[in-house]
């Protein structure tokens, strides 16, 4: 029987990530000060995405659930 871990981190973004994508698109690295602001936007960005993040995945997963919300989205509007 294979064992499932409940607690594996899947998806991870790290302070080095950030600072590595901050040299790319700025040229420099972030302040603390910037640094704050940029977990902020990810910790918002995040959140606020994560539904559609989940969805995705799970429509492109199962085809069945084409059905389920392509059912919705016509009884919605």
């Amino acid at each position: 029987m294979k064992y499932i871990r409940h607690d594996k981190i899947l998806y991870a973004i790290c302070e080095d990530d950030i600072q590595n994508e901050a040299k790319y698109t700025l040229g420099r690295e972030l302040t603390e000060e910037e640094l704050e602001v940029a977990v902020d936007g990810l910790e918002w960005g995040i959140g606020t995405s994560i539904s559609t993040i989940y969805n995705t995945i799970f429509y492109e997963m199962i085809p069945e659930s084409h059905k389920q919300y392509e059912d919705k989205d016509n009884n919605d509007g």
